[in-house]
């Protein structure tokens, strides 16, 4: 047997999991390292002195609890968050790891973005598919060169978090194609490094590293590695891919005009369009998703902003005195939902409308305004009583990142094309067989989820079988993920289709009044 091994650096959470020859998880663990931020919130960075000890503890405790043995270990990956970035010295050393929603750019993404596209006569978000330039590396780099000299002075090049762990495990210099494509350097239709960013940031030789596909082999385990963790000689490092890419080779998302949504800690809205499309209103991110002889395409994403908090909020909330949230909340949150989605079927009639405007919402990405945060209620100041439970604010809290996620479909559907077939609902959220059955029950249309819901993980482990040559083609991948149980369609509820779609419209129009606020 030749086991995967595969780590996911998400926006808050690392995972290491371990996989068998079948794509199927043996073993998960994961750990949560602290943030560093900064006193304006702009500055957000992993400790660069812990980080690697605490990746590798973790690599150690997933190796024991899975039993296997580690010399059986064959292929080792990486996927990271969006966009990713570390800053290494001249001998690889970590000398930035940035967490999610590092924006130290803020102050000078302007400024050199006017650089940029006067250089290249090229807006930012022609040239790279993206925006705003203030999230991503280049915006980080010029910052350090402003504010931090001394630490600046010690940058030799830039890499994605995963090229930088799979380097540290053995692999060569490198950046697979969507991970450089999420960093802001590369050039999107030309799948290489902008050259104008060389010039106007004065980047060192050989700053930006060679772009690979996904599912390369890209080195051997190195002989520290095998003497830390008793990996084999043999084992072979294997080129990953950023998170959400992942999510969607391990949904078998990898056909033009295939969607999901990924609902996570964000929810992105996706669709897989082979030939380059933007949207010239420029809401939407263009970017790239490949894998080896699997896919080579673009995806068109539309943000539905932080969406994975919520459920933390709304369980500290309604379960715990001091608002704090724990994880068995969940299970708490899930039987109350499951609990007003019963007595709605049963009684649609009756079913009242609450509304929730919490932060999910159309095109986040393209708007910077920080909205309050609104609960709709039906008035209890009137003849007739009003009568609510918690259940009406979780499903509420439920529906707010549902009905932004269905509108972010619409807008995707508009640019790639109305062809777009119904979506893949992937993600931590997709646990809730209640949400995946109201979405359905909201599209009226069916909606595909995996069973394994660590999706990004499976796509790991399907970048390691392209590797090892038991993944041949898009077809191949295919087959594995719609065979046996992998799968489930849900199909809509007639009784419940007109009581979401008529909640979701007024949510739509309610929306605009909120706004206002």
């Amino acid at each position: 047997m030749a086991f995967r091994l595969a780590f996911d650096i998400g926006s808050k959470n690392i995972k290491c999991a371990i996989g068998d020859e079948n794509d199927d998880i043996v073993a998960i663990e994961s750990i949560r390292p602290a943030v560093s931020c900064s006193d304006d919130g702009f500055c957000r960075s992993y400790d660069h002195s812990t980080y690697w000890n605490d990746i590798i503890a973790l690599a150690r405790r997933t190796i024991a609890t899975s039993r296997v043995d580690a010399a059986s270990i064959k292929y080792i990956t990486c996927s990271s968050i969006r966009p990713s970035c570390t800053f290494v010295d001249a001998v690889g050393n970590l000398v930035h790891i940035g967490s999610s929603f590092d924006l130290r750019g803020i102050n000078v993404a302007d400024t050199i973005e006017a650089k940029f596209e006067a250089m290249s006569g090229s807006s930012f978000f022609k040239a790279t598919g993206h925006f705003p330039l203030l999230m991503y590396p280049p915006a980080r780099y010029a910052w350090y060169r402003e504010s931090e000299p001394d630490v600046f002075a010690r940058i030799a090049r830039y890499m994605p978090v995963d090229s930088w762990l799979l380097g540290k495990f053995g692999a060569e210099d490198h950046a697979n194609i969507a991970s450089a494509a999420e960093s802001g350097f590369l050039d999107i239709t030309r799948k290489d490094w902008c050259p104008e960013w060389t010039e106007l940031l004065e980047l060192p030789p050989d700053f930006l590293p060679p772009v690979v596909d996904s599912g390369e082999i890209v080195g051997d385990v190195s002989k520290e590695i095998q003497q830390t963790l008793g990996l084999p000689r043999d084992a072979a490092v294997v080129s990953g891919m950023p998170d959400t890419q992942a999510a969607l080779v391990g949904a078998g998302c990898i056909n033009d005009l295939d969607a999901a949504i990924v609902f996570g800690s964000t929810a992105p809205v996706q669709a897989i369009k082979r030939d380059l499309a933007f949207d010239e209103a420029g809401r939407l991110w263009t970017t790239r998703i490949t894998l080896k002889n699997v896919v080579d395409s673009h995806v068109i994403e539309a943000s539905t902003g932080i969406t994975g908090q919520l459920l933390a909020w709304i369980g500290g909330l309604l379960f715990d005195k001091d608002g704090h949230f724990k994880k068995e909340h969940l299970a708490a949150i899930d039987e109350e939902y499951a609990r007003l989605d019963a007595e709605e079927l049963a009684n649609p009639a009756e079913a009242k409308d609450v509304l929730a405007f919490l932060g999910p919402d159309l095109l986040a990405s393209s708007s910077s305004a920080i909205l309050p945060g609104v609960v709709v209620f039906p008035t209890p100041g009137t003849v007739d009583e009003a009568m609510l439970s918690r259940r009406q604010l979780v499903a509420a809290t439920f529906e707010n990142i549902m009905f932004a996620a269905r509108k972010n479909l619409e807008i995707v559907q508009a640019i790639a094309g109305r062809g777009v077939d119904p979506p893949s609902l992937l993600g931590g959220m997709t646990r809730s067989h209640v949400f995946c059955q109201r979405f359905a029950d909201l599209l009226n249309g069916s909606v595909r989820t995996t069973m394994e819901k660590e999706s990004t993980i499976s796509g790991l482990f399907h970048a390691c079988s392209v590797a090892a040559g038991t993944i041949k083609s898009g077809k191949g991948l295919k087959q594995l993920v719609e065979s046996g149980t992998r799968v489930a369609t849900v199909s809509p509820r007639d009784k419940m289709v007109d009581v979401l779609q008529r909640r979701y419209a007024r949510w739509i129009t309610m929306r605009e009044k909120v706004k206002g606020l």
